[in-house]
């Protein structure tokens, strides 16, 4: 049983199909009234709940702000460290990669011996090669510096890098001394 109807103040103002649109000008103006200050409270909760969120977000930084700076750890304790290890030589190598690629496009304009163009003047047959052989010095260039950077690289990795001889010396010593010392002393050994 629907309580709404049989409270009073309904009974009273009970709509039906018929008197629906009789609506009073007082109604009209409270349901207006009412619109109104719904949507007023719609906008001040959407407020509230900014606020709210800036608020946290002014606390979480000031959390951020109060905890020290983290710092990564200089050993390899795990897959996030090995990469952030290893990402600023891969950068490195991208860039080396990128700098061969821009030298190789560059030098297949000129991977063709200077042809003089005998319709032009001396003068000007001349100024074309001499930009010619600049250029093709230039690529050299730019050559011989990435093998230099190579060979760097390469020194640092591996067996060829200063931090294993530092270590293969700390280890075994002179080892080499130590052997021609031994060869030098000859001895016999019997079987």
């Amino acid at each position: 049983m629907n309580l709404a109807i049989n409270h009073p103040k309904m009974q009273e103002t009970s709509i039906t199909p018929i008197d629906f649109n009789l609506q009073t000008s007082e109604q009209f103006n409270e349901m207006a009234y009412l619109e109104d200050e719904l949507k007023e409270t719609k906008l001040a909760l959407a407020r509230a709940y900014q606020h709210i969120r800036q608020l946290k977000a002014n606390e979480r930084m000031q959390m951020l702000n109060a905890m020290d700076e983290v710092m990564i750890p200089s050993d390899i304790s795990g897959p996030l460290t090995l990469l952030s290890m290893h990402v600023s030589k891969k950068d490195e190598l991208d860039e080396l990669y990128r700098r061969a690629e821009s030298i190789l496009a560059d030098s297949r304009f000129y991977q063709i011996p200077y042809i003089a163009d005998i319709s032009q003047p001396k003068l000007k047959q001349q100024l074309e090669k001499r930009k010619y052989l600049e250029n093709v010095s230039h690529i050299n260039q730019r050559i011989a510096h990435k093998e230099e950077r190579i060979v760097e690289i390469h020194q640092l990795k591996g067996v060829h890098s200063v931090a294993y001889k530092n270590a293969f010396q700390s280890l075994f010593g002179n080892l080499t001394a130590q052997q021609k010392r031994t060869e030098s002393m000859g001895i016999a050994v019997a079987v």
